[in-house]
This record gives structure tokens, C-alpha cells and sequence, in this order.
């Protein structure tokens, strides 16, 4: 995916954690972008198990993209939420593809898995 004029905020390694805390390396709509990603590759694959694991994967990260979302009282992001300049104009374009349910209901579409590779 590329990231553009993106720059990290922080320097911890790995994408996909076991942490509470949002990501300090891949920002909000970049992990809406690596779902739409992963949807894509698993609408086209024909190997069940590979586009099982792609669809987890998928959820993943709008598991991780949940992490942003500091306030319950607030369907929308905070600006934070954006670490650069090409993400906040994608949130100010289209606030309601970053809507704290649709993210919601998108993630119990998809599978789940309790084991890592």
C-alpha cells in the first residue's frame, strides 16, 4: 500500500498487535485501506482456506482501526486518528465511511480466529 507523504509517529515494530493502544506506525484509513485490500484479494481467490485467512486478516484490521476511536460518545475519529495529510483530507471527504458502527458492523461480517500462525 503506498503510504504517500505518511510518517510514522512512533517506532515500535509490527502491524497487527496484541496491544489496547491504536497504532503508531499505520493510521486509520490506512487499515481501511489494507481491509478494502484484503476483501478484494479473497473476492477473487478460489482456494477456501486462502480466502478464509484473507477475510480474518481483513478483520484484523478494522480490529486494529477500532483502536483510534478514544471517545463512546463520538461516532467519528479523532484527528489523531491521522498521522498525515493525505489521511485527514480522507476523513474530511468522507466522514461516513469512518463511522464507528459501520466499522462495527463490518467487522462481525467476518470470520474470527483465536490462533496465530
Amino acid at each position: 500500500m503506498p503510504v504517500g507523504d505518511c510518517q510514522s509517529s512512533g517506532d515500535r515494530a509490527g502491524a497487527i498487535s496484541g496491544s489496547d493502544e491504536p497504532s503508531e506506525i499505520i493510521d486509520l484509513p490506512q487499515w481501511l485501506t489494507l481491509h478494502s485490500l484484503l476483501l478484494n484479494e479473497a473476492s477473487h481467490e478460489t482456494d477456501k482456506v486462502v480466502k478464509r485467512d484473507a477475510q480474518i486478516r481483513a478483520g484484523e484490521c478494522l480490529t486494529e482501526a477500532l483502536k483510534f476511536y478514544d471517545d463512546p460518545e463520538n461516532d467519528l475519529p479523532p484527528r489523531t486518528a491521522c498521522f498525515c495529510e493525505a489521511s485527514k483530507h480522507k476523513l474530511m471527504d468522507q466522514p461516513e465511511i469512518y463511522s464507528r458502527q459501520r466499522l462495527v458492523n463490518l467487522r462481525a461480517s467476518l470470520p474470527k480466529t483465536t490462533t496465530r500462525r
